[in-house]
């Protein structure tokens, strides 16, 4: 996630529904995308 975020920037609604990790994080963990974005900063 840290290399994905730092060369290509934040996850956004398009870009996350291609990421199973993203998808996992959101419907397991009920994590925002603004939360997401913030792993690892």
């Amino acid at each position: 996630m840290p290399d994905y975020l730092e060369n290509f920037g934040e996850f956004t609604r398009e870009t996350a529904k291609d990421w199973a990790v993203v998808q996992f994080l959101q419907n397991e963990f009920g994590m925002t995308l603004e939360q997401i974005n913030s792993l690892e900063r």
